[in-house]
């Protein structure tokens, strides 16, 4: 993954816009370290050669990460990623559902198409991914929340007007 100048077409990870931004996330990680986690890629020590004093981070992935840890049951905007592994789907939705208060997003890997609706129909997020590491549709999708997530458009502009609508985008791969 190229990281650099966040305007440049060939690079993938810009830098965070602020270092307190970047730190909140390194502190995420330490905590969830310290609380079990176990880290698979680790990007936080990572250098772009062009921006010595920029805010950077590599991706992050986490896993043995439990409902209760707080990087489970907070939003954490950046290149971090915890893996949460429940022992069937009804728990992992049972989790999603109940286990915090946030409803940004969710997403499941699997080949099943009758797991992948009853997943999307069930999990009380504003965006669910099948098949995809994060759940962010095309730009000219709605992002909503629900819940006490409050990030994306779809709490703003027309679609604020749809007060008594409840809706969900849903972003899915197949191969």
């Amino acid at each position: 993954m190229k990281l650099g100048y966040g305007l440049d077409p060939e690079v993938e990870l810009g830098p965070y816009t602020t270092k307190g931004g970047m730190q909140k996330i390194l502190d995420w990680t330490e905590k969830s370290l310290a609380e079990g986690a176990k880290i698979v890629l680790d990007g936080r020590s990572v250098k772009v050669k062009d921006h010595p004093k920029g805010y950077f981070l590599g991706p992050i992935i986490l896993e043995n990460v439990n409902p209760d840890m707080a990087m489970a049951k907070e939003e954490a905007f950046g290149a971090v990623s915890a893996l949460l592994r429940a022992d069937s789907l009804d728990q992992a939705i049972e989790w999603i559902n109940t286990k915090t208060n946030l409803g940004h997003s969710a997403c499941i890997m699997t080949t099943s198409g009758r797991n992948a609706r009853k997943f999307t129909r069930e999990v009380n997020v504003g965006n669910v991914g099948v098949n995809v590491g994060v759940a962010q549709p095309y730009a000219f999708f709605p992002l909503g929340s629900r819940r006490e997530s409050f990030v994306g458009t779809a709490k703003s502009r027309l679609a604020s007007m749809k007060m008594f609508m409840d809706e969900k985008t849903v972003t899915t791969r197949w191969a």
